[in-house]
């Protein structure tokens, strides 16, 4: 029969083995990743994973050894019986004393903090089903098309379910045996296709790599090692290369623009922003899904898109000094305390109880002055009230750039040859504004328009790319796109 004593006495030694063991773990792995920097994210993301398995799995096998062995030392084998040997009896309480022994400490303790870890996973899968309840079905025929086609060209056997989200703006992916891919229905209607078809590809690449079934193993090592700093660094750092591993998954199975994927992350973060008003529950959706980015903040945000982009950054492996002191104690900590347990345990149970002095009585203190009244203040002076803000934004076809880059193109020979006279422009179906410092020289605009023009030859789609070098717009390049008479716009 397993005891309360023995089942303590295994936790205690447990937790303390996990203590230095995940603290070396995590510098064997702080120096692979150090040197491992040119290899494939999927290379570092199953060495990270490996070693966050080894820290989960020795302190368990510490757990259940001492189980079956059933050795508990002397020490730890404190009774209420023993405790009044030593303590005299008008001074014990009645209940309560088995606290005194550490091992008795150290379990309560890791077992608070375990139950509210459990508690937090368990409110997220709970929200996971809420969420599942509200999806929508009525999905596009197009989009449902363009899901079985990169299903193929990702080799995916098992069938993917596709369904619509109404009041949040993350796409997610869940489950393992029958996945299903959330998409929020803002991010259908304002993101093009070719965007549409990057993120449908990254989540699809979650579903191939089974980062599912990864991250439930990271949220087990985090529910039970939730006290060792060197388990949460590590899981940060395989949720970063499960992100890049996932987009070049992505990238070399459906032949997808790298720049288009992160175009599709930026614009995607963008909306997100644009909807602080809701209510955000990132910690439960980042327990259920595969990784969140902080929506388009933060450095790891920043590194992934310059990663796509194949601009050189910073290095993505960081040791705080923080964490180097705290995996340094713990790891201290664990191989002092380990082997001395049981005699720290015996002390605390001897405790020699005397009589305390008594304590002189204090003279009574004269009363104080009192405090002088401090002057009134004098009162602020008035706030100027602000001034007013414009009631809304001008459109886009009244916009500086768009009314240089429509004066230039009237007089292109191009448009004239393809659409012949009498030129009339519509309304711009597509527009967007850029400042890229890295791109073009620093401070430099980028504009794109998508502008349909009609003559009397036929009807086209004007592509335009201009930029802003030196405080005018110039238009750099040129695309026309034939379209049926029926499509165009009328005239601006």
């Amino acid at each position: 029969m397993i005891s309360i004593q023995l089942v303590q006495t295994a936790l205690c030694q447990a937790l303390l083995t996990a203590c230095w063991s995940s603290a070396l773990i995590a510098t064997g792995a702080f120096v692979y990743f150090r040197i491992a920097r040119q290899h494939s994210a999927a290379q570092r993301h199953l060495s990270g994973m490996l070693c966050i398995l080894l820290m989960l799995l020795i302190p368990l096998k510490i757990f259940f050894s001492v189980l079956q062995t059933g050795d508990i030392p002397d020490a730890l084998q404190t009774s209420a019986i023993g405790i009044a040997a030593v303590v005299p009896a008008d001074v014990l309480m009645a209940e309560g004393s088995d606290t005194l022994a550490l091992a008795g400490w150290i379990s309560l303790a890791w077992l608070s903090g375990f139950s509210v870890m459990l508690l937090r996973w368990t409110v997220a899968m709970l929200y996971l089903r809420r969420w599942q309840q509200q999806l929508s079905a009525s999905v596009p025929a197009e989009l449902s098309a363009m899901l079985q086609t990169l299903r193929q060209q990702m080799q995916i056997r098992r069938q993917v379910s596709l369904r619509l989200l109404q009041d949040r703006l993350e796409p997610w992916t869940a489950y393992l045996w029958h996945p299903v891919i959330a998409l929020p229905h803002q991010v259908l209607q304002q993101l093009p296709v070719q965007h549409l078809r990057a993120i449908l590809a990254h989540e699809l690449a979650h579903i191939r790599r089974l980062d599912w079934l990864w991250n439930q193993i990271q949220l087990l090592a985090e529910t039970i090692l939730f006290f060792h700093p060197a388990v949460w660094w590590l899981s940060k750092q395989i949720r970063t290369d499960r992100e890049h591993a996932t987009d070049d998954l992505a990238l070399r199975s459906t032949g997808t623009d790298p720049l288009i994927l992160a175009e599709a992350l930026t614009l995607l973060a963008r909306i997100q922003r644009q909807q602080t008003s809701r209510r955000s529950h990132r910690w439960q959706f980042a327990t259920v899904n595969q990784a969140q980015d902080d929506a388009g903040k933060g450095s790891r945000f920043r590194q992934r898109i310059m990663r796509l982009l194949k601009q050189p950054d910073s290095p993505a492996v960081r040791f705080s000094m923080p964490l180097a002191v705290l995996m340094a104690l713990s790891f201290a900590g664990g191989v002092a305390v380990a082997p001395v347990l049981p005699d720290m345990v015996l002390k605390a149970t001897q405790i020699e109880i005397a009589t305390a002095p008594e304590i002189p009585e204090l003279p009574s203190l004269p009363e104080l002055p009192a405090f002088p009244k401090l002057p009134s203040l004098p009162q602020a002076p008035d706030v100027p009230q602000a001034p007013e803000l414009p009631a809304a934004i001008p459109p886009l076809s009244e916009s500086e750039p768009y009314q240089a880059v429509l004066a230039q193109l009237q007089n292109d020979p191009g448009i004239r040859r393809h659409a012949g006279a009498d030129l009339q422009f519509g309304q711009p179906v597509y527009g967007r504004i850029y400042i890229r410092e890295h791109w073009f020289e620093p401070g430099t605009s980028y504009v794109k328009y998508h502008i349909p023009v009609s003559g009397s030859q036929g009807s086209a789609m004007v592509v335009v790319h201009a930029t802003k070098p030196d405080k005018v717009w110039k238009v750099d390049s040129i695309d026309l796109q034939a379209l049926p008479p029926a499509t165009a716009s009328g005239p601006a």
